[in-house]
C-alpha cells in the first residue's frame, strides 16, 4: 500500500513510565502545565506490581494487539484499493456536507469544578487550596489548585498526596451537589425549556429561540445564562456556544474556567475551527481509538480524517467512517434529542471482603428490599435479573435469569437472586449488585436499533463485506468507542459524572478481530454448571427457576471460533446469558474473553487458548470498569477504593498493603512477611514488656490475624503489655511513664508555633509599606547629601519610624491570635474517655491515654486509639473517615481491629489500647494531611472583597493625587526648558509628592477590615469559652448572630438533665417514690417475683453501671436516665453484681433515637431465657399482650387495661415526668438465635421520672422571643410530657401547635407550610424528622437555624442546620464533630449567649467598618482637594501613616472588643437577606464625613486669619492644626461609633478597658507627635489655645453625630409607642451625654 498511511512509532525511550498510561495521566482543564513525566512516574512508581497495574497492561498489551492488526489490514491494500476508496470517501464527504444545519444555536455549560466549587462555596476557607472532593481510596473531583499538581478526578487519593503534599480532602456530598444542581437547572429552563443535561454539572441548550425571539447573540446569551447561573448559586461555569452540540461541547472546554467560547453559525468558521482541534477533544475519540488512529494512519487532527478518508472507508465500518468523517467537517447533532425509556435499574453494596454465606444473603436481602422500593416507586415490572458479584480478588462476575412472569416484589426479585448466588458459592465477595431489565412494553429482539448497533460490533470478521466496498480487508467499527456523547439521541446514558468522563469512552470500544484473536476450532467451552461439553459443539445452560429440573438448551455455530451473540443474547463461547440491553455488561464479557487469550500466550505451543480451568471458574468474569448509572442516594459519592487493588506478592503469600499516606516506601516495595518467632526488642524487655510498638501497630494496620495469632491474640498480647483486661493498667507513676516512654502518648504532633519575628516578616511583605520604605530609604539618601544629616534625615527616619510602627503593631496583634486559637485547638481535645485502671472505673483525657488500657466505648464515641475487642454487643464501627467505605464494620472476637478517628455507630464494648498518637492510623494520615493557617469565615472573605474595591478608588485618587501635586513643578520645568535638569531640591519634591500619594493608598487599603473581623471573632470565642461555648468553626460565630429560629433538645438542654423516679406504676398500681422510705417500702408491698422480674430487668437492660470508685464508695456511671433507674432499683433494695451474676447477657439491641427501645436477651442459670425491653411507654406497652397484675401472676392484657395503662402514661406525662416503660417474655428453647423479639411481651411496669426545668431557661426564651429568635422544642418524649415542658420553660404559647413525629412526617408539602410556622413542639421525634423540619425552616422558610444535638442520630441534623449546637456533656463525639459550637453545660441560657456574642460580633464589625469608612472618606478628600485647589497636601506621609494606624490596628482592637450589651436581644435578627453596610450605616458615614472635612476645609482657608498666623511657619503650624483637628476628629468619632443608633455612647466606656486604653494611647502618642517630633512628622508645637481648638474641633463631631442618629433612615421594627418612648429618651440621653462629656473633656 502506499506509505502515505503512516505509521509513527511509540516511543519511550528506556524511561517505563513514559509509555505507561492510564486514567490518571489523562489530561484536564487546569492542568495545562502540569509535568506529565513526572505524573507518569508517580503513578508508574505507587503501582508497580499491583493488581491494577497488571489488569492495565493486559489492556494495553489488547490495544497493541488491535493496532497491529490494524496495521496488518492497512497493509495488504492496494493503490486501486486506495484509489476506490478515495472515490467512496468524496462521495461520503459530499453527502455528509449536503446535510450541515447552520440553523441551529446551541450552549453547551459545564460547571467548573462542580464538587470542589461547590465545597469551597459552603466552606470558604478552602478557597485557594489545593482541594479534593473524595478520600485516601478514590478522588470523585479535584479543584483547578491542585489540577496545577498533576491531581484529578479517579486518581487515588495517596497518589494525589504524593504530587501534593498539601492536599485537602473533602467527603462528597451528593445531596448537596443535587441541591447546586437543580438551583442550576432552574436557570437553564430560563433559557430553553426542553434542555436536556447528561450529568449534574453539565447540560446542553439549544438557545435558537431565545435569540431571535429577544434580537441577541449566542454570546450574550452565554453571557448572561453565567452571570444568571453565578448569582443563583455562588458558582461559576464554563460555556460553549456553535452550531451543533459535538461543537459546543468542545468549545465550553476552550476557556475553562469560568469563561467562554463563541464559534459563530458560519461554514468557514467552523471548518477553521475543526481543522486543528486535536481529535481527542472530541467526545467519543477515546484513548484506544486516538491510538489506533495515530499510529496507525498518523491522524492527531480532526482535519487529517478528511486527509485520510480513503484509508478510514478501507478500514473501518460505515458507521464509524460516517462518525470520523463528521468529526472532520465538524458535524454533530442539532435535533432536540427524544427521552428515552428507562433500560435497566439497578442497586449495589460494597463491604468488606466476607465469606460469611448468611451475611451475604442478609445484604442479599436488603439489595432486593431496595430493588424492589425502587421499581414500585416508578411503577416498574422487568423479567430479566442479573446479579453482579466482585470477588475479594476484585474479579467481577454476574448471573442473569429470566424469569416467567413479569415481577416487582422483594419476594420475587429474592426466588431468583438467591439461586444465582447460591450457584456461586462458596466464595468470599466484597461487591453484590443486583439489575433489573426487561420491563415491561420494552421491545426486546434482535431487530431493535440497540440490537442492530451491537451485531455490527460483534458479527464483524474478514468474511464480512464491508459495505463501502473493500476486498478482503477486515473493516472496524470503532463506533462504540463513540459514546455518542455529542448526539443524545443514540445513548440514554451519556451522563458521565466528574470521576468517570475520561475512562468509560475507552473501556467501551470494540473492535473486530482476525483469525489471531478468535477461538482455535477445537477448544472446549464450559457452561454455567461447569459441565464439559464436547470440542464439536458449543452446549450452554440456562437455569429456569420454576421449581422443576433445569434444562440444557445447545445451539451449535458454524464458526467456533468466532464471538457472537447466539439467539440475540447467549454466548457462542461460554454460553452465558445477556440479555440487549446491558451493552455494558456485553462489552466488558466480550472484554473478558479477549483478556483470557492473552493469559495463555506463553504456552508451550505458543497458541492462543482459552483456560477451561478459568472459564469454569468464573463464567463471566470482567475486567473492572467504572459504572456510569447514579447509585441509591444512600451510596452516592461513594467509590469502591481503589486502594485494595495494590496487592503485594510473595513466594508464598499474598498479603494486602494498605496503601495510604502512613504506608512507608520500604512497604510499598517488599511488602510484609510474617515472622515465624518474634524477637522482643532489649529496650522493651527492660521495661517489663514483651512486645514493640512497632509490632503492635503493624498488627492493627494490616489486620494481621494470623501474627495476632502468634503472640496469643488478645490475651497474650494482655500479658505481653503488662495489662489486665478487667483491672486495666497499673496507675503508679513509674509504671505509667515506663508505658509512656516505649508507646508513646495519645498526642498528635502539633506544628510549630509560629515566632513573634515570623509575623513581624510576613507584615514587612506589604507592597505598599516596602514602597514607602524605598521612598524613605532615596529620601534619605538625596536629603542627607544635599542639606546634611540633621537636616536632610527627617522624613526619612521618620517614614521608616511610621513603617516600624505599623508593622510592630501588626506583627504583636497577629502573634496574640495565633496563641488564642493553639489555645482553642487544645481546648477541643479535650475528650473524656472511660478507662478501667487499677480495677476502677474512670473518666480521663483522651490525651492522658495509654498503650494497655482498657477502654469503654458506646454508640457515639469517637475510637480514641488504635486497639482490639474485648467484648461487648452488637459494636458497629463507621471507618469511612479512614477507609472511604461507607459500609459500617461489625466488630467482634474474630474481627477485632479498631482503628482511631473511626466512631462507634451502634452497640457497645470494650477495647484493649494497643497504639496512641502518631502510631495510629489516624495519627499518621493526620501527619500527611497537616495544613497550617487559620480558616477565613465567610465575613472576612466579604470585607475582603469590599476592602479590595475601596484600595482600588484609593489609588485612583492616589494617581490623580501625584498628578495634581507634580504637574506644577513639571510644567514650570517645561516651560523653563529645564526638564532634563534636576536638582536635589526637586527630586526631593518629587518623591514627597509621590510619598503622599503612596501613603494615600496606605490610608486607603482598609486591611483593617478583615483584621477587624478576626479580632472580634477571637475575642468573642475567648469570652464565650468563658460562658461555656466552645467554637468549633469561627464562622459560627458570625452566624449565630443572624439566627431566626432556635430548635431545641428538652432533655438536659431545657431541663437540668438530673433526673429521678418520682412515680411508678407496678403490678397495676400507682405510688409516690420520691424519698427513700417510701421506696423500701415499695418492695414489701409488692409481690416478690414481680420485684424479682424489676430488678432483673433494669440491672441488666441497661448501658448503665455501677462500680466502686477510688474512695471506695459506690458510683453509678451512665445516662442520667440510667442512673435514675439504677438508683431506684438499689432503692428496692437489689444489689447489682449479685443480679448481673445470675444470668448471662447474651444479645443486645442497643437504644437508638429510631427504635426508642432498649433489649436484651438473658440466659438463666437454669438454661431458661428471658428477654427483656423497656423504652418509650406507648411503645413498649404495645409490644405487650400480657401483664402482671397486683399478685404477680401473670394475665392477658385486653383493651380495657391497655387504655387504663395509657390513662396513666398520660397522667406522669402531664406532670411534666418522663415515662419509661418495662417489659419481659419467657422465651422459647432455641429461639435465642433469632432476632430479638418486638412483640409477646409481660408489661412490668411504669416509671415517671423527674427532670426539673433548668434555672433561668424561662428568661432565656422570653428574651429569645423578644429578639426576634423563635424557639422550638424537638424531643424524643411522650407529646404530654413535651407539652408540659414546654408550657414551663414559655416555649408553648395559646396559639402555638405541638404536634408528634409519627403526623408530621404525613403531611404534604403544602401542609408543612402552613404547619411549621405555628408549630412550638415536635414531640416522639425521629432524628429524620428533625433534619426534615431543619431543612424545611433553612430552604422553604429562609431562616437562618440553630439547632441542638446530644445523638449520633442527630448528625444529619447538625450539618444541615446553619448552625449547629452540640450538648459537652450528654452529647457523643459524633454530634461534637459534626457542631459548630459546642454547649459545655448543656444548658438552653448558654445557647441565647452565644446568640447574644454572635450580634455582638457582627454589630462590632459593623461599627469598625463605619468608622473606618469615614476616615477614609475624609482623608482623601481633604488631601486630594487640597492638591488640587493649593498644589499642596496638608497631611504629610507620617502623619497619614499615624491616621492608618489609628484608622486600621487601633480602630480594630477598639471597637471588635465591645462587649454585648442587652440592647441587642431587643432588636430584630439580621436574617439571611439582610444588608451589611445598612442605610443608618451610610447615614452616620455621610453626616460625620461632611462634618468634617467641613471643618478641616474650612481651617485650609480660613485657618491663617482665624489664628493670626504669619511668617515662614505659617504653612506649617496651619498643617499642624489640620493634623490634629483630623486626628481628635478620629478619636471622638471612634467614641460615637459605640453606637450606631443610641445616642448614649458613654455608657460601659469606663468598663472597656482595652477601648480606654487605645484612646489614651492615641491621645499621648498624638501630643509627643506634635509637641517634640515635628522634624520627623512635619509638625511645630502648638499653643494650649490651639490645643483647645483643636479638640474642640473633634470634639463638636459626638453632638453632630448624636443629631445625625435623630434622622430616620429605615422603617422601624418596634410599635410606634416603643419608638415614641425611645425617641423622648435619645433626647433627654442628649443633654445628658453633652454635659457629661464636656467634662471629661476639660478634666
Amino acid at each position: 500500500m502506499a506509505s502515505s498511511a503512516g505509521t509513527p512509532s511509540d516511543g519511550g525511550g528506556d524511561r517505563p513510565w513514559q509509555s505507561y498510561h492510564t486514567a490518571y495521566t489523562n489530561a484536564k482543564a487546569g492542568m495545562e502545565g502540569v509535568d506529565k513525566e513526572k505524573v507518569q512516574r508517580v503513578i508508574y512508581e505507587m503501582s508497580k506490581g499491583s493488581k491494577y497495574f497488571e489488569n492495565e497492561q493486559k489492556k494495553e498489551a489488547i490495544t497493541k494487539q488491535k493496532i497491529e492488526h490494524l496495521r496488518a489490514q492497512c497493509a495488504k491494500l492496494t493503490d486501486n484499493d486506495i484509489s476506490h476508496f478515495q472515490k467512496v470517501a468524496e462521495k461520503k464527504i459530499i453527502e455528509l456536507e449536503a446535510s450541515r444545519d447552520l440553523s441551529k444555536i446551541w450552549l453547551h455549560t459545564d460547571m467548573d469544578a462542580f464538587y470542589a466549587a461547590v465545597e469551597t462555596l459552603e466552606n470558604p476557607s478552602l478557597k485557594g487550596k489545593p482541594l479534593a472532593v473524595g478520600s485516601m481510596s478514590m478522588i470523585a473531583t479535584a479543584s483547578y489548585e491542585a489540577r496545577k499538581f498533576g491531581v484529578r478526578a479517579a486518581m487515588p487519593g495517596f497518589i494525589g498526596c504524593k504530587l501534593c503534599p498539601d492536599l485537602v480532602f473533602v467527603s462528597p456530598n451528593f445531596e448537596r451537589y443535587t441541591h447546586y444542581s437543580e438551583l442550576a437547572r432552574k436557570v437553564f429552563q430560563r433559557f430553553d425549556p426542553n434542555f436536556f443535561a447528561t450529568s449534574l454539572d453539565e447540560a446542553y441548550l439549544d438557545i435558537t429561540e431565545v435569540c431571535i425571539e429577544r434580537g441577541i447573540t449566542g454570546e450574550e446569551v452565554a453571557s448572561e445564562l453565567r452571570g444568571a447561573v453565578h448569582e443563583e448559586t455562588g458558582l461559576t461555569c464554563s460555556a460553549g456556544v456553535a452550531p451543533n452540540r459535538m461543537i459546543a461541547k468542545v468549545c465550553s472546554d476552550i476557556n475553562k474556567p469560568n469563561g467562554q467560547f463563541i464559534l459563530p453559525n458560519d461554514r468557514d468558521a467552523v471548518t477553521t475551527f475543526v481543522s486543528t482541534l486535536p481529535i481527542r477533544k472530541i467526545g467519543g475519540i477515546g484513548k484506544v481509538t486516538e491510538q489506533m488512529l495515530h499510529q496507525v494512519l498518523g491522524i492527531s487532527t480532526c482535519q487529517e480524517m478528511l486527509q485520510k478518508a480513503a484509508f478510514l472507508c478501507a478500514l473501518f465500518s460505515e458507521g464509524s467512517t460516517d462518525f470520523f468523517l463528521s468529526v472532520g467537517l465538524g458535524l454533530g447533532g442539532t435535533e432536540t434529542p427524544e427521552h428515552r425509556l428507562r433500560k435497566s435499574m439497578s442497586c449495589e453494596r460494597t463491604f468488606s471482603a466476607t465469606n460469611d454465606s448468611s451475611l451475604l444473603f442478609e445484604k442479599l436481602d436488603n439489595l432486593a428490599e431496595n430493588l424492589a422500593d425502587d421499581m414500585q416507586k416508578e411503577c416498574l415490572k422487568g423479567r430479566t435479573l442479573t446479579l453482579k458479584l466482585k470477588t475479594a480478588a476484585f474479579e467481577v462476575r454476574t448471573r442473569a435469569a429470566t424469569a416467567q412472569n413479569y415481577i416487582s416484589s422483594k419476594e420475587d426479585i429474592l426466588i431468583y437472586a438467591k439461586k444465582l448466588l447460591k450457584a456461586e458459592l462458596p466464595l468470599s465477595l466484597r461487591l453484590m449488585g443486583l439489575r433489573m431489565s426487561h420491563f415491561h412494553g420494552e421491545k426486546d429482539d434482535s431487530t431493535s436499533p440497540t440490537q442492530k448497533t451491537l451485531d455490527r460490533f460483534f458479527h464483524l470478521s474478514e468474511n464480512n463485506s464491508n459495505t463501502n466496498g473493500t476486498n478482503g480487508a477486515s473493516s472496524v467499527d470503532a463506533s462504540r468507542d463513540n459514546n455518542y456523547c455529542n448526539d443524545a439521541t443514540t445513548n440514554d446514558e451519556c451522563s458521565i459524572n466528574d470521576a468517570g468522563k475520561d475512562i468509560s469512552i475507552d473501556q467501551q470500544a470494540i473492535f473486530s478481530l482476525n483469525e489471531k484473536l478468535s477461538v482455535p476450532d477445537g477448544t472446549s467451552s464450559i457452561n454455567h454448571d461447569n459441565e464439559p461439553a464436547s470440542s464439536n459443539m458449543k452446549v450452554t445452560t440456562t437455569e429456569r427457576f420454576d421449581e422443576s429440573a433445569s434444562c440444557k438448551a445447545s445451539a451449535s455455530s458454524s464458526k467456533p471460533d468466532e464471538h457472537f451473540w447466539r439467539d440475540g443474547y447467549i454466548c457462542s463461547l461460554c454460553g452465558f446469558e445477556l440479555p440487549p440491553c446491558f451493552e455494558e455488561e456485553r462489552q466488558e464479557h466480550s472484554d473478558f474473553h479477549l483478556a483470557e487469550l492473552l493469559q495463555k500466550e506463553d504456552a508451550v505451543d505458543s497458541t492462543l487458548h482459552l483456560s477451561k480451568e478459568r472459564l469454569a471458574e468464573r463464567p463471566c468474569s470482567t475486567t473492572p470498569t467504572p459504572s456510569k448509572k447514579k447509585l441509591k442516594s444512600s451510596k452516592e459519592g461513594k467509590h469502591i477504593p481503589i486502594d485494595s487493588f495494590f496487592l503485594k506478592c510473595n513466594k508464598k503469600e499474598k498479603l494486602q498493603v494498605a496503601v495510604s499516606a502512613s504506608k512507608s516506601t520500604a512497604q510499598l516495595e517488599n511488602g510484609l512477611s510474617l515472622q515465624g518467632q518474634y524477637v522482643v526488642p532489649e529496650d522493651v524487655k527492660a521495661a517489663g514488656f514483651q512486645i514493640s510498638a512497632d509490632e503492635l501497630t503493624s498488627i492493627v494496620e494490616s489486620r494481621d490475624t494470623e501474627r495476632l495469632t502468634v503472640h496469643g491474640r488478645l490475651h497474650g498480647i494482655a500479658d505481653k503489655l503488662a495489662t489486665s483486661l478487667t483491672d486495666g493498667i497499673s496507675m503508679h507513676e513509674d509504671l505509667l511513664n515506663q508505658r509512656q516512654e516505649i508507646y508513646g502518648v495519645n498526642k498528635f504532633a502539633e506544628s510549630e508555633v509560629r515566632s513573634f519575628w515570623e509575623f513581624v516578616w510576613e507584615a514587612l511583605q506589604d507592597t505598599t509599606l516596602i514602597i514607602l520604605a524605598a521612598c524613605a530609604f532615596v529620601s534619605l539618601a538625596v536629603g542627607v547629601a544635599t542639606e546634611g544629616w540633621l537636616n536632610g534625615s527627617h522624613d526619612g527616619i521618620g517614614i521608616i519610624a511610621s513603617i516600624l510602627l505599623v508593622v510592630s503593631v501588626t506583627a504583636t496583634s497577629n502573634y496574640q491570635q495565633s496563641l488564642q486559637f493553639r489555645d482553642l485547638d487544645k481546648e477541643k481535645r479535650k475528650i473524656l474517655v472511660q478507662v478501667t485502671r487499677n480495677g476502677f472505673r474512670q473518666k480521663i483525657l483522651i490525651d492522658d491515654l495509654l498503650a494497655g488500657d482498657v477502654v469503654h466505648l458506646s454508640v457515639g464515641d469517637q475510637v480514641p486509639a488504635d486497639g482490639l475487642f474485648i467484648s461487648g454487643f452488637s459494636v458497629l464501627v463507621d471507618e469511612s473517615s479512614l477507609t472511604g467505605e461507607s459500609e459500617p464494620v461489625d466488630v467482634n472476637e474474630d474481627k477485632p481491629f479498631l482503628v482511631s478517628g473511626t466512631k462507634v455507630l451502634d452497640g457497645s464494648g470494650q477495647m484493649l489500647v494497643t497504639a496512641v498518637g502518631m502510631r495510629t492510623q489516624w495519627g499518621k494520615l493526620m501527619a500527611a494531611l497537616t495544613e497550617g493557617g487559620n480558616d477565613e469565615t465567610p465575613l472576612q472573605v466579604k470585607l475582603g472583597g469590599v476592602a479590595n474595591i475601596i484600595g482600588k478608588v484609593g489609588l485612583f485618587f492616589a494617581v490623580l493625587t501625584f498628578i495634581v501635586l507634580s504637574q506644577e513643578l513639571i510644567g514650570q520645568k517645561y516651560y523653563d526648558g529645564l526638564l532634563l535638569s534636576w536638582s536635589g531640591d526637586d527630586v526631593l519634591d518629587i518623591l514627597n509628592h509621590f510619598a503622599v500619594a503612596v501613603t494615600i493608598v496606605v490610608v486607603a487599603v482598609p486591611e483593617g477590615l478583615p483584621l477587624a473581623v478576626t479580632l472580634s471573632l477571637a475575642y468573642a470565642m475567648e469570652k464565650m469559652m468563658n460562658d461555656k461555648a466552645l467554637v468549633r468553626q469561627l464562622a459560627a460565630c458570625e452566624t449565630m448572630g443572624s439566627a431566626t429560629v432556635i430548635c431545641s433538645d428538652k432533655t438536659g438542654t431545657l431541663t437540668s438533665n438530673r433526673m429521678t423516679v418520682v412515680k411508678a406504676f407496678i403490678c397495676g398500681n400507682a405510688m409516690e417514690v420520691n424519698d427513700p422510705v417510701a421506696t423500701s417500702s415499695l418492695s414489701s408491698e409488692l409481690p416478690q417475683v414481680a420485684v424479682e422480674t424489676l430488678l432483673e430487668s433494669i440491672f441488666n437492660n441497661t448501658s448503665g453501671d455501677v462500680v466502686i470508685n477510688q474512695d471506695g464508695k459506690q458510683d453509678i456511671i451512665g445516662t442520667p436516665t440510667e442512673a435514675a433507674l439504677l438508683e431506684f432499683a438499689q432503692s428496692l433494695g437489689g444489689n447489682y453484681k449479685q443480679k448481673r451474676k445470675e444470668s448471662k447477657i447474651v444479645k443486645v439491641d442497643p437504644f437508638s433515637s429510631a427504635k426508642k427501645r432498649m433489649s436484651v436477651i438473658l440466659e438463666l442459670p437454669g438454661g431458661q431465657y428471658h428477654a427483656h425491653c423497656k423504652g418509650a411507654s406507648e411503645i413498649v406497652l404495645a409490644a405487650c399482650d400480657k401483664f402482671m397484675d397486683d399478685s404477680g401472676s401473670i394475665v392477658p392484657l385486653d383493651r380495657n387495661t391497655a387504655n387504663k395503662f395509657n390513662d396513666i402514661i398520660e397522667t406522669f406525662s402531664s406532670e411534666a415526668l418522663r415515662t419509661l416503660s418495662l417489659a419481659y417474655r419467657v422465651l422459647e428453647d432455641g429461639s435465642t438465635h433469632e432476632e430479638i423479639p418486638l412483640k409477646g411481651y409481660t408489661f412490668i411496669g411504669l416509671v415517671g421520672i423527674k427532670d426539673p426545668v433548668r434555672p433561668g431557661v424561662r428568661e432565656s426564651v422570653a428574651s429569645c422571643r423578644s429578639a426576634g429568635i423563635a424557639v422550638k422544642m424537638v424531643t424524643g418524649d411522650n407529646i404530654n410530657t413535651a407539652k408540659a415542658i414546654a408550657r414551663e420553660c414559655g416555649i408553648l404559647t395559646d396559639d402555638g401547635l405541638a404536634i408528634e413525629g409519627a403526623e408530621f412526617r404525613e403531611k404534604s408539602p403544602k401542609e408543612l407550610l402552613e404547619l411549621i410556622p405555628k408549630m412550638q413542639v415536635l414531640a416522639r421525634s425521629s432524628p429524620l424528622d428533625k433534619h426534615t423540619l431543619v431543612k424545611h425552616l433553612r430552604t422553604t422558610f429562609n431562616e437562618v437555624v440553630a439547632v441542638t444535638g446530644d445523638g449520633t442520630n442527630d448528625a444529619p441534623a447538625l450539618r444541615e442546620a446553619d448552625i449547629g449546637l452540640a450538648m459537652g456533656i450528654a452529647g457523643t463525639e459524633v454530634a461534637k464533630e459534626s457542631a459548630d459550637v459546642i454547649i459545655l453545660d448543656d444548658n438552653f441560657s448558654t445557647i441565647v449567649t452565644v446568640a447574644k456574642w454572635g450580634r455582638s460580633v457582627y454589630i462590632n464589625i459593623q461599627k469598625f467598618v463605619q468608622f473606618q469608612l469615614t476616615v477614609n472618606i475624609v482623608a482623601l478628600l481633604v488631601n486630594f482637594s487640597s492638591a488640587c485647589f493649593t498644589g499642596d497636601a496638608p497631611l504629610t506621609a507620617v502623619q497619614l501613616l499615624w491616621v492608618n494606624m489609628i484608622m486600621d490596628t487601633l480602630g480594630a482592637l477598639a471597637l471588635a472588643t465591645e462587649p454585648p450589651n442587652d440592647n441587642l436581644m431587643e432588636k430584630a435578627p439580621v436574617g439571611r437577606a439582610g444588608k451589611f453596610i445598612t442605610n443608618v450605616m451610610w447615614r452616620n458615614i455621610l453626616g460625620q464625613s461632611l462634618y468634617q472635612f467641613t471643618v478641616l476645609w474650612y481651617l485650609q482657608s480660613q485657618g491663617r486669619f482665624v489664628f493670626g498666623l504669619e511668617g515662614s511657619e505659617a504653612d506649617t503650624v496651619l498643617n499642624t492644626i489640620i493634623f490634629n483637628t483630623f486626628v481628635f476628629c478620629q478619636v471622638f468619632n471612634e467614641i460615637s461609633s459605640r453606637e450606631m443608633e443610641e445616642i448614649s455612647v458613654l455608657k460601659g466606656l469606663s468598663e472597656n478597658s482595652i477601648f480606654m486604653g487605645v484612646l489614651t494611647g492615641t491621645v499621648i502618642f498624638q501630643f509627643i507627635l506634635v509637641q517634640f517630633l515635628g522634624d520627623f512628622a512635619n509638625t511645630t508645637p502648638l499653643t494650649q489655645v490651639q490645643w483647645l481648638i483643636c479638640v474642640l474641633f473633634g470634639f463638636l463631631g459626638m453632638p453632630i453625630a448624636a443629631a445625625i442618629k435623630l434622622i430616620s433612615v429605615e422603617p422601624s421594627q418596634k410599635t410606634m409607642g416603643m419608638e415614641s418612648r425611645r425617641l423622648r429618651q435619645n433626647l433627654c440621653d442628649l443633654c445628658i451625654e453633652i454635659s457629661h462629656a464636656v467634662k471629661i473633656n476639660w478634666l
